[in-house]
């Protein structure tokens, strides 16, 4: 249910499941919770080194990205493998009372944290509605994908 009065700070994108199913677990299971005026998120990560992990930010889209490998050599022969490997990704849409700017990330114990401060509420702002003008604008020049206009 929208709740217009209740501010969104983060969505997971709707092409990653948020539950647990049967079938599959969720990569890159998380916290989000709200306390010192940020927004903190918890990934747990066992076994994952940081050379492994990749945290980046897509405008508002924050994306995290860890690799767990099976112990590889000459020498290493695996008898079981009971612990997930593999490339996991979790993609969260951070709302605009993130400050996404003032990102931060650490790990610890297995856990990434990813602290976001967050803005004061920015002040309500009126757009004016101007009249159609009485000339057409001009045709905008078609630029190719990939090239810079002319004049730019």
């Amino acid at each position: 249910m929208f709740e217009p009065d209740v501010p969104c700070y983060v969505q997971p994108l709707a092409d990653e499941a948020d539950g647990v199913s049967p079938a599959r677990r969720p990569p890159l299971a998380y916290d989000a919770y709200l306390a010192r005026g940020a927004l903190h998120l918890e990934f747990d990560v066992p076994g994952v080194p940081r050379d492994r992990l990749r945290v980046r930010l897509e405008s508002h889209v924050l994306v995290v990205e860890a690799e767990r490998v099976l112990a590889e050599g000459a020498r290493i022969d695996p008898l079981i493998s009971g612990r997930p490997h593999g490339s996991a990704r979790r993609r969260l849409l951070l709302g605009d009372a993130c400050d996404v700017d003032r990102l931060e990330a650490s790990l610890e114990a297995g856990v990434l944290s990813i602290r976001v401060p967050l803005v004061r509420s920015r002040p309500t702002r009126q757009v004016p509605v101007r009249e159609p003008s009485a000339t057409p604008p001009a045709p905008r020049e078609r630029v190719p994908a990939g090239e810079v206009p002319s004049g730019a």
